[in-house]
């Protein structure tokens, strides 16, 4: 039941980081409302899938919700300039925050004994990899960056739906 609940929210996530990817087309630039709009949405399918994974005592649904609920927050009470390096710096700090969460269950699944942590450390670098060319894309330009957020969502959601098809596979 988890790998499903799982998947189900990776591909939730796939659909709100493809509506990211698309939001350039319909003229959309306005770059702090688009990231006020992918944290609330991260953390309510975040949320959502800690809630129906409780009896499993997975938690980086938990964590990754309260990680977005936080950014979510800052955006939403603080006036955030539209600067190039303070959209950088929350991109910046998300990377960091996701990838933390995402070592935490390479750990688990290594204490496990489950080989399932490979995939995990993979993705890692990959993810940390992808969220530190977007942050430096955000600072260094500023055309496309909503593009560039809308990418790193959608890479995120994507290596998030790896591993619950990678487990269906193996089961």
């Amino acid at each position: 039941m988890k790998i499903k609940i799982d998947l189900g929210a990776g591909i939730l996530m796939l659909l709100i980081g493809t509506i990211a990817l698309i939001l350039p087309v319909f003229q959309q630039s306005n770059l702090i409302f688009t990231l006020k709009f992918l944290f609330l949405f991260n953390a309510l399918i975040n949320f959502g899938r800690f809630i129906l994974n409780r009896k499993t005592n997975d938690k980086e649904g938990l964590y990754t919700s309260l990680c977005a609920l936080i950014l979510f927050i800052i955006l939403f009470i603080i006036k955030i300039s539209n600067s190039s390096l303070t959209l950088s710096l929350f991109v910046f700090i998300w990377v960091i925050a996701l990838s933390f969460i995402r070592l935490k269950k390479a750990d688990y699944y290594h204490d496990q004994k489950n080989k399932m942590w490979i995939l995990e450390i993979t993705t890692l670098i990959i993810f940390i990899m992808i969220g530190l060319l977007t942050s430096f894309s955000i600072l260094l330009t500023k055309d496309g960056n909503i593009f560039m957020i809308g990418f790193l969502f959608f890479m995120n959601s994507f290596i998030e739906v790896i591993d619950p098809v990678v487990q269906y596979i193996k089961e």
